[in-house]
């Protein structure tokens, strides 16, 4: 082979070996994928809310680097008028947080999407809460309310705080001779619950509790609470605040905290994502028992949803990104990061081993009561706040109050 040949064949194969990259990644994998950003947004004004899903985002995009993703954190204050505004202007995220109000509408509106894959070992009960008509449309974070007690009132009162009410007459019972009264007037109250301002949930537990498997309303809005069973609750109820006298409302208190976090109660229901900052103010003084009960342990259960958009733009990758979420291991995340509990069964027994009362807050959410879906949510819910509050100010009877409520939520689905 002459100089010149063997000059001419080194080039080519140079030539060769500088585009073979390019041939294998055209031949094989194709050109480099398009980058895809996906719109994430969350309600919430928490800074845990933001960093650990900001940890989780990006854990993500560096296991996908073809993705990117937009993280949008919005006040609850803001936020309903933020997601409204986009679905009518149809410029809705990939994929968002709701809340309960806002989950039913999304769903009864066919703008949610539908989870196209398998969620796995999620309890029966979280599955129910993010599903409309037997489809599941979101994936649920809930927060449960457990009962809670003040260890040294307990002594105080001379009741064993090892023994918690566990009866609803063991529950005034203890309410009474927890109660402490200056210019008689309640100084301190023997319970804290809510009935200016969300009444509704204070009527829904203990009504879940009087009947088993009761809500406020069917799947849909028709209204159920205007039986005997609702009468009796509501009245029981009224009778702690005007017949024993052991209240205060909760909702006064509202800015610095509830009345049992102040120190203004001895019993409440506190938030599950508030427990890390009420332990905090009262190490070794905070007890938790399983919820009193007439016929059942409901406990109420709210909490967070996240759904993908029918109309995402990206709607693959959005339910990609939201199974991911999902997974086991990112729900042990958001539970540690932001106390959102975690509901697979695989992480049951880590879960109950991780904090001392968490075996509570696990039969709590086994014993979930929360809203079903109901397209008037928001006016449904106001509307039996304010019959609520009118039966506990005596303007009207706890029966009165409820018929009305009932008679106005009828009203809402003709």
């Amino acid at each position: 082979m002459t100089q010149a040949k063997r000059i001419g064949t080194l080039a080519f194969f140079l030539i060769f070996a500088l585009m073979l990259p390019g041939f294998l990644l055209a031949g094989g994998q194709g050109e480099k994928a398009e980058v895809v950003t996906l719109e994430f947004w969350m309600p919430g004004q928490e800074p845990t809310i933001r960093s650990t899903y900001g940890t989780l985002i990006e854990q993500y995009i560096n296991e996908h680097p073809n993705i990117k993703i937009n993280y949008t954190q919005t006040p609850w204050q803001e936020w309903f008028a933020k997601l409204a505004t986009a679905i009518a202007g149809n410029l809705v995220p990939d994929i968002s947080g709701a809340g309960f109000g806002q989950f039913g509408m999304l769903c009864t509106q066919d703008i949610f999407a539908e989870i196209p894959y398998d969620i796995g070992d999620v309890q029966d009960w979280s599955i129910k809460t993010s599903s409309y008509k037997g489809k599941q449309y979101s994936v649920y974070y809930p927060e449960t309310r457990p009962l809670a007690y003040r260890i040294d009132f307990f002594k105080a009162a001379g009741l064993d705080p090892n023994k918690p009410p566990t009866t609803w007459d063991e529950l005034v019972d203890y309410a009474k001779k927890l109660t402490k009264r200056q210019g008689g007037k309640v100084s301190r109250a023997g319970l804290d619950i809510t009935y200016i301002q969300g009444g509704e949930q204070i009527l829904l537990v203990f009504y879940a509790q009087r009947k088993k498997g009761a809500h406020l309303w069917e799947e849909g809005g028709k209204p159920t609470f205007y039986t005997p069973e609702g009468i009796e609750t509501l009245q029981w109820l009224v009778d702690l605040k005007v017949k024993h006298d052991v209240l205060v409302p909760s909702d006064a208190h509202a800015l610095m905290g509830t009345a049992f976090e102040q120190g203004a109660a001895a019993m409440g229901f506190p938030k599950s994502q508030g427990l890390p900052a009420l332990l905090k103010a009262q190490p070794g003084n905070v007890g938790f028992a399983k919820p009193t009960m007439y016929e059942d342990n409901a406990a109420l259960t709210l909490g967070t949803f996240i759904g993908v958009y029918k109309n995402a733009r990206q709607q693959k990758e959005a339910f990609d990104f939201q199974e991911y979420l999902y997974s086991p291991d990112s729900m042990w995340a958001i539970y540690k990061g932001i106390l959102f509990l975690p509901s697979r069964d695989s992480l049951e027994q880590k879960f109950v081993a991780d904090q001392p009362f968490n075996e509570v807050l696990a039969f709590c959410l086994k014993k979930s009561v929360n809203y079903n879906i109901n397209p008037h949510f928001g006016e449904a819910r106001t509307t039996v706040q304010e019959q609520i509050a009118e039966a506990f100010y005596g303007n009207k009877t706890p029966e009165q109050a409820l018929k009305d409520a009932h008679d106005h939520l009828m009203g809402l689905l003709e």
